[in-house]
């Protein structure tokens, strides 16, 4: 039986884990651009990355995939994506986070597989947890009270959003969601949620029970964290002056944006009013690498293991 080998390039601490669970499995190791992986006795260290692209079938990017628009994520070489994409090869099976456009297109043409993470279910439903609880904790640290009964604004309820107020609401938390769409709001108030529309963008009351809802929201407007996880403009100056009117004199909101870059808050504006925003990306990586690169190694299990796109 020909063993199946696979070429991890740069990345955190969440490629180490994911490279020791598939080298746990059997699979042969390489890795470029990663010391800390590069350091265990098992793992094959091509002097460049094209020699490193030849002899492997499997190839592990890092979530994100750049840290730039020209390079690979990795805090211990220069990669770039240029080299990268010359060095794909037919047959191969390339998995990353946010894939750029380009590789996708390189693969396409060289017929090679690419598998983006973010567009797996198995890992984003997971990933999104365990970006809850670091968001959490980086509000905690920002500010001076608990989260119990404090009032809480979550932007966006996609798979994040969601999360996070489902952990919101389980340590007190008063939790509101504002989301655009109508839907979305349907489903936040299902799981008791309080709701609102975009800021600026509320919608008109109809209902008696809309009316006494937008009652509700009044008496708790006053939010002491707002976290957003909306990858778009939602938190701009009007956005945060309506928030400073709604805490009068009291002290401003925290805000904690985990949205894709380049995220959703004028953060020049928030310095400028003194409101405490901070944005906060690769969470994951940063508190939970261990179980971020056994997600990530289960999806790539379960895709290599019935595939044909290994080496040979």
């Amino acid at each position: 039986m020909v063993k199946k080998k696979i070429f991890v390039i740069g990345g955190d601490m969440r490629q180490y884990y994911l490279a020791m669970k598939l080298f746990d499995k059997g699979y042969d190791i390489a890795c470029y651009g990663m010391k800390r992986l590069e350091e265990e006795k098992n793992v094959e260290v091509p002097e460049t990355l094209a020699l490193g692209m030849v002899d492997n079938g499997v190839i592990l990017l890092p979530v994100p995939v750049l840290q730039d628009n020209l390079q690979i994520k990795s805090t211990e070489k220069k990669i770039l994506l240029k080299e990268l994409e010359d060095s794909i090869r037919k047959g191969q099976i390339v998995f990353g986070g946010n894939l750029p456009k380009s590789l996708i297109q390189v693969c396409k043409e060289k017929e090679a597989i690419c598998v983006d993470y973010m567009n797996l279910d198995e890992v984003t439903v997971e990933n999104a947890q365990v970006t809850a609880e670091g968001a959490i904790l980086e509000a905690a640290l920002l500010g001076n009270i608990r989260m119990q009964n404090s009032n809480c604004l979550v932007i966006g309820f996609g798979k994040c959003g969601e999360a996070l107020a489902q952990k919101l609401s389980a340590w007190g938390a008063v939790v509101t969601i504002m989301a655009r769409s109508k839907e979305a709001r349907s489903k936040a108030e299902a799981y008791g949620y309080y709701t609102r529309d975009m800021f600026g963008k509320e919608r008109e009351l109809k209902t008696d029970k809309e009316k006494e809802q937008e009652k509700e929201i009044a008496k708790r407007i006053k939010y002491q964290f707002v976290f957003n996880t909306v990858p778009a403009m939602v938190l701009d100056k009007k956005a945060v002056d309506i928030i400073l009117t709604d805490r009068g004199k009291e002290e401003y909101p925290i805000i904690v944006d985990i949205a894709s870059l380049p995220g959703g808050v004028d953060f020049e504006y928030c310095r400028e009013k003194e409101v405490k925003a901070e944005i906060h990306q690769g969470i994951p990586g940063k508190y939970a690498p261990k179980t971020a690169g056994v997600i990530l190694a289960k999806a790539v299990l379960n895709r290599i293991e019935n595939s044909s796109c290994t080496n040979k």
